[in-house]
């Protein structure tokens, strides 16, 4: 499926692959294919077995990813909420520079790459990490992110 543009879009695939342009706010469920978006502002994706791609995210993300890849390849500093829950699913996020948000990210059985920053609470273990800060200007932008059985490639 294509979609050129869409203000609202509300999505169930299967089996299938999906392609967007640009859309304002994406409510979708994916399973056993794939989805990529060159550009959205807010998109709530639950995605099992499937890979998503997203080339720019604009405000708010909401992501519940299994046994899958999850890729955002531009989190613009616009961005208000991202938020991703992940067992068994790569994931890989960068965000523009100047971006304000406050951050958890949390990983069990998984490997969290994140960039060398001041952290407010930084513990590590063998097979989990837990990160906590506040980046950028003062603000009410959150960044968590929680996985499991999967790695994390964070940044900003």
């Amino acid at each position: 499926m294509s979609v050129t543009s869409a203000t609202e879009l509300k999505l169930i695939s299967e089996f299938s692959n999906s392609e967007i342009q640009a859309v304002g706010n994406l409510e979708t469920e994916i399973k056993f294919g794939s989805i990529e978006i060159r550009k959205a502002i807010k998109v709530m994706i639950k995605s099992n077995m499937s890979n998503v791609e997203i080339e720019e995210l604009l405000e708010e993300g909401d992501f519940k990813a299994k046994y899958g890849s999850l890729e955002i390849k531009n989190v613009k500093n616009t961005m208000t909420r991202l938020v991703i829950d992940g067992e068994f699913s790569p994931i890989d996020i960068d965000i523009e520079e100047g971006a304000s948000f406050n951050a958890r990210l949390r990983s069990s059985m998984a490997k969290l790459k994140v960039p060398d920053l001041d952290w407010k609470k930084e513990e590590k273990e063998m097979n989990s990490a837990y990160y906590e800060g506040s980046f950028g200007q003062s603000s009410d932008n959150k960044l968590w992110i929680t996985t499991s059985f999967g790695t994390v490639k964070l940044d900003f």
